[in-house]
């Protein structure tokens, strides 16, 4: 039987670190461990902040596949950045989160 690998939530980390101290931190769980975020995108953004913030997710993605996201977005914010959707981060849409 597989053993089952839990994801570890680093979305604090993602949100308070800078760059650099995240990556040191992802660096530091090893290549191995599934890591993911999930988050709200916040309504009150400017489209230029939630824009950098689905980027900057996107680029977490991408780097391995052992990283996963979810983002709860209404239509309106997925169409700011849609292609950020379309490379594997999950979309939920609000009420939908459980």
């Amino acid at each position: 039987m597989a053993e089952f690998t839990p994801v570890i939530d680093v979305t604090e980390e993602f949100f308070t670190l800078d760059r650099y101290e995240f990556n040191d931190f992802i660096r530091g769980l090893g290549k191995e461990a599934l890591v993911g975020v999930s988050y709200s995108l916040p309504s009150e953004n400017t489209t230029q902040e939630n824009q950098a913030l689905l980027r900057q997710t996107k680029a977490f993605v991408e780097k391995s596949p052992n990283r996963n996201a979810a983002v709860i977005a209404t239509e309106e914010q997925v169409s700011i950045e849609p292609n950020v959707f379309y490379s594997g981060v999950i979309r939920v849409s609000p009420g939908q989160e459980n």
